[in-house]
């Protein structure tokens, strides 16, 4: 009954929001889920520049399919950053697959400890594109497509059909002079058509069997291993270092407080 739009798909364990990473109220760091501030956020942004030119000097060892458009347009850079979770950005990943969406939301990770038998899929809508990073200023969206961005051998972004979703246009991350940095103008509920819940035991069969593992996140995926050989711990860049940067965030904001005369 959508038949202007294209639907895409989010898998989600839960079903209180779906919103980019950047804007959220807690972020997992070090295993554990801890709450961002404005002032964190602010900073996230301002880290996400160094990302974006570590981004570019990997990329150059790889055959991009477009390489102006990777270096003109900072979305198609948000685009690799936020699918291969380097750091927080205004984008949102979804899919074209309802496999992979569904399992997503079905997925079991290592820091539930009750592991819950159901999730939930998100189910989108989005005017026609047709580039590799499409903006519509009329609804106010911006859509990457990650095979049209990453190089061939980015497994991980072909397997699973990725594509990012975000507010446009964006300019700052002040929240205070910015409405459209506001995290209700990014949520994907702006788009949402429907909103269900799977449950594991009833929803995977011979017939729509449940991704593997290595189909959702490939083992030999060359792109992938020299972005966390370079982003990763001990590398060149120490950018990433999410938890680290969040601390003396917060141990500066603990000090001010310590040496005010209404301390104590």
């Amino acid at each position: 009954m959508n038949k202007r739009l294209i639907l895409f798909f989010r898998g989600q364990r839960t079903g209180t929001g779906a919103c980019p990473k950047i804007f959220r109220d807690t972020l997992r760091i070090d295993g554990a889920d801890r709450r961002i501030s404005p002032g964190d956020r602010i900073r996230l942004w301002a880290g996400l520049a160094a990302v974006e030119r570590g981004l570019l000097d990997v990329c150059q060892g790889f055959p991009i399919p477009r390489p102006e458009t990777l270096r003109l347009v900072r979305e198609a850079r948000w685009a690799i950053i936020q699918h291969y979770e380097l750091w927080p950005t205004p984008l949102i990943d979804i899919t074209s697959s309802l496999r992979i969406a569904a399992a997503f939301a079905l997925m079991k990770y290592p820091w539930e400890e009750d592991n819950p038998d159901h999730g939930f899929l998100y189910v989108v809508g989005l005017p026609q594109m047709t580039n590799s990073v499409s903006c519509d200023v009329d609804q106010h969206v911006v859509v990457a497509r990650l095979a049209s961005i990453c190089p061939g051998v980015a497994l991980r972004a072909h397997y699973q059909e990725g594509f990012l979703i975000g507010r446009f246009p964006l300019y700052d991350m002040d929240e205070s002079n910015d409405l459209n940095s506001k995290p209700s103008r990014s949520d994907l509920a702006n788009r949402l058509i429907a909103k269900i819940q799977l449950n594991r035991q009833c929803f995977w069969n011979s017939d729509f069997p449940e991704p593997t593992p290595g189909s959702i996140y490939p083992s030999n995926d060359p792109f992938g291993d020299s972005l966390a050989q370079f982003f990763g711990q001990g590398g060149p860049m120490d950018t990433v270092d999410l938890y680290r940067k969040l601390n003396l965030a917060e141990d500066s904001r603990a000090s001010q407080a310590s040496m005010s005369p209404r301390a104590g």
